[in-house]
């Protein structure tokens, strides 16, 4: 989508207000995710006898599936 050659991301968003708002929105979205996984990771175990692995409820993994997803839109957007 970026492609201004020679100019890095930052200088390449100033000129592209339509690539600036959707790096902004794809990066709200991701804050927003992030926030909610560490939510939900945060929640105290119910059972003090489970193993101490990371089980992960479907819903954290939901939500990292969708915080993968914004790092790889991130990723299309920026120049190669």
């Amino acid at each position: 989508m970026l492609d201004h050659e020679g100019l890095n991301l930052d200088a390449q968003l100033k000129l592209e207000t339509d690539a600036r708002d959707l790096v902004m929105l794809v990066l709200d979205n991701l804050q927003e995710k992030l926030r909610l996984f560490i939510s939900l990771i945060s929640q105290p175990d119910t059972n003090p006898n489970d193993d101490t692995r990371l089980v992960l409820s479907s819903a954290a993994r939901g939500v990292l599936n969708d915080i993968v997803g914004s790092v790889h839109r991130l990723y299309r957007l920026t120049p190669s």
